[in-house]
């Protein structure tokens, strides 16, 4: 039951690790929002800047930049006049205009790593007796 829960914990973690990052790494590459969401999140938001940082990194080196753009176009594209018309605001902007599975993603990452980390800390191990020679 354990090693299902596990499976479970990082499945579900990897899915969300995918999502954030191809969200706001499109955010970062846009060029319409990007430099002021940066901008905002270097301010108000750890996480979302930490997404960017690490997901422009691997959509960089994928050669993926126009697809997250896209992707978070897809997702966010709805907020991007507002982010325009307020870029003080981007962040606030962004987060609130995210739909349930991005907003699930974004904020439940860390809590789906520290629940798999817990039950990965609990797991069954062997037990080894002491031998004689």
């Amino acid at each position: 039951m354990n090693s299902r829960l596990r499976l479970i914990a990082m499945v579900l973690s990897t899915i969300a690790l995918f999502v954030s990052l191809a969200t706001w790494a499109g955010v970062a590459a846009s060029p319409r929002i990007g430099p002021m969401a940066f901008a905002s999140a270097e301010r108000e938001a750890p996480l979302a800047l930490l997404y960017m940082h690490a997901g422009s990194w691997i959509a960089g080196a994928a050669g993926l930049d126009a697809a997250a753009a896209r992707f978070a176009e897809r997702r966010l594209g709805e907020a991007y006049p507002r982010v325009e018309a307020a870029p003080v605001a981007a962040m606030d902007i962004l987060l609130d205009a995210m739909p349930g599975t991005t907003r699930a993603s974004h904020s439940g990452l860390p809590l789906l790593l520290l629940a798999w980390a817990v039950l990965w800390f609990l797991r069954p191990r062997q037990v080894q007796t002491i031998r004689r020679k």
